[in-house]
């Protein structure tokens, strides 16, 4: 997270300058097939639970200090291709199975569950599009 940036960029921007802090998100959809967002909330994310987090948001951030001006925010998404490998590839850097891997779990058995449960979704040589969103926002130095 790059919040821990705000004083930083508060002492280098001039007045007038802006900060953008954007925020992306995987949710966990393929296009076209609802059957995989089922199992990433319902077999993925129960089994490598994501870690817990700073709740701390950065319109919270930005619009408590009072050396910005927040500007408000704007939402987006858009989609990635991913084959099975790469989702899978993409799927293991993610903090959650980190913090398996902490515990205790073993990166090549995570790939194998990985690549037996996401086969169903994406056959060999095949990719599937897969939806990201984002926040970006916005603020500027008084």
């Amino acid at each position: 997270d790059g919040l821990h940036w705000i004083d930083e960029t508060a002492r280098l921007l001039a007045p007038g300058g802006e900060v953008w802090v954007l925020n992306f998100w995987f949710p966990g959809v393929m296009l076209d097939t609802p059957e995989y967002s089922a199992w990433s909330r319902d077999r993925y994310a129960t089994r490598f639970p994501a870690p817990r987090r700073g709740s701390t948001l950065p319109a919270e951030k930005l619009g408590a200090d009072r050396r910005f001006d927040y500007q408000g925010e704007t939402t987006f998404a858009f989609d990635v291709e991913f084959s099975r490998d790469g989702l899978r590839e993409y799927l293991t850097s993610q903090s959650n199975i980190e913090a398996a891997l902490a515990d205790g779990a073993k990166l090549g058995e995570l790939d194998a569950w990985l690549d037996d449960e996401l086969a169903s979704f994406i056959p060999d040589g095949e990719v599937r599009t897969f939806r990201y969103e984002g926040r970006a926002d916005r603020a500027r130095v008084i």
